[in-house]
């Protein structure tokens, strides 16, 4: 590192070679310009050699400690929280540490409004946000608090090691439940009389206002995170690589993804979720099914909270602080030509949805689309079929939850999609994201 835009002999030496590629940290002294250096050393096989796809450099994070857990509410307002007592706070410019309480651990948030929230950690440590300091206490009957959920300003509650649910009711925290030997690692609601929390060895536990009552899921793996979106569609993932999915009657597993540990899940709609875990990976719930998504990071992600269906964030090991944004496109009368995407193979394309962001949109004032795909000539795509609606050759999709792509389009390499923005003069249609759904 170095102070001028050349190296030269003010800057630093090399520093020792790092060979850990989830992640190390950097010794080099802080300064304005930074360099790299890559060594590749190829073993015995001559056709065989090291690859570097990507690199990535973190610099200027509000903490080094390991976050556990965040919550978003704006793009103004968004909490973290984790290791060695560490609060840090986002103010839609840069993330500050606004906090350092101590030795505790955090491991739960929860922040209902810009003046009340509530951090949750170890040996039941607790501390209270009033929109200007966190003030610290504990619950009764210590343990590890290990998630918060918020129902309302005087109905809080917290789950953790050795079976413990605590309750705020406005006053005071109070040991509601003892289940015995479960570490309750997950908590979510729907409303006051409907709430979940899971933990290990698949235990699962429902509230319905009068008494939790403890069950197990359909495997024994530990659940780490549980989102509720309504009393019969709920969301829990853990390890193993398994989400389960709750119908208003029972659990089952939806999804096994292999070795992966999925830290967190959250749903900003029914159709739109994520789930993140060991190194970075992240996982995307569209059309029924999850999807891997490319993640910027191979450090462990622990939580994610999403404001809106355009703006969440993830966090986890060493500080890691990972932002989703979806960009807004506003258009009026008129049509938007996507470029062509590659989909790498041969892929069966099924299903096409996009979000209207606008309030007032409503016939002759319409949003609609068509695809159309091309196969694999020499690098590049070939002659492209005729744009394509749910009802075939010059028809629209209409329908931006989701509809089946027909079958022609399939077996092709590349797809492109027209979206025609049509106003009755007033309003105009307000596009936000655009996702083709393919295998």
């Amino acid at each position: 590192t170095g102070l001028t835009a050349i190296p030269d002999g003010s800057w630093s030496s090399w520093s020792s070679e790092l060979t850990n590629p989830n992640g190390s940290p950097i010794t080099s002294p802080s300064a304005r310009y930074a360099q790299y250096r890559l060594t590749y050393n190829r073993g015995e096989d001559p056709n065989a050699s090291p690859r570097v796809d990507a690199m990535t450099i973190q610099y200027n994070l509000a903490t080094s400690q390991d976050l556990f857990a965040v919550s978003a509410l704006s793009s103004t307002d968004v909490w973290a929280a984790g290791d060695s007592g560490t609060i840090i706070h986002f103010d839609g410019d840069s993330w500050i540490e606004h906090t350092d309480t101590g030795n505790e651990t955090w491991y739960a948030i929860a922040v209902i409004d810009s003046t009340n929230g509530w951090v949750g950690g170890s040996n039941g440590s607790i501390a209270r946000w009033d929109g200007s300091v966190w003030n610290e206490s504990s619950v009764p009957a210590s343990a590890d608090i290990k998630s918060l959920a918020a129902v309302a300003y005087n109905d809080v509650w917290a789950a953790g090691t050795n079976g413990r649910i605590w309750h705020y009711g406005g006053s005071s925290w109070t040991l509601h439940t003892d289940t015995g030997s479960e570490t309750w690692n997950a908590i979510g609601f729907s409303g006051a009389n409907d709430g979940w929390v899971g933990g290990s060895n698949g235990s699962i536990a429902g509230w319905d206002g009068s008494v939790w009552t403890v069950s197990t899921l359909p495997s024994s793996d530990t659940i780490q995170s549980i989102h509720v979106i309504t009393s019969a569609d709920l969301w829990a993932s853990g390890q193993s690589g398994k989400s389960w999915h709750y119908d208003g009657s029972s659990w089952s597993l939806h999804t096994d993804t292999g070795s992966e540990q999925w830290n967190g899940i959250e749903f900003s709609a029914s159709f739109d979720g994520w789930t993140v875990g060991s190194n970075g990976d992240i996982r995307g719930y569209r059309d029924s099914a999850w999807i891997t998504f490319a993640s910027p990071s191979s450090q462990a992600l622990y939580a994610a909270s999403f404001a809106n269906r355009k703006l969440g964030w993830a966090v986890g090991v060493g500080g890691t602080v990972l932002r989703f944004y979806r960009e807004s496109v506003t258009v009026l009368s008129g049509t938007l030509q996507s470029s062509a995407f590659f989909l790498e193979d041969d892929s069966p394309i099924n299903a096409l949805e996009w979000t209207d962001a606008s309030d007032d949109c409503v016939s002759p004032c319409v949003l609609r689309f068509q695809l159309r795909s091309a196969p694999y000539v020499d690098g590049s795509p070939g002659a492209w079929s005729d744009w394509y609606g749910t009802d075939g050759i010059g028809g629209y999709f209409t329908d931006s939850d989701g509809a089946l792509v027909p079958v022609a389009l399939s077996g092709k390499r590349y797809v492109q999609y027209r979206a025609e923005f049509i106003s009755d003069g007033t309003s105009t249609p307000v596009l936000t994201d655009v996702i083709v759904n393919y295998q």
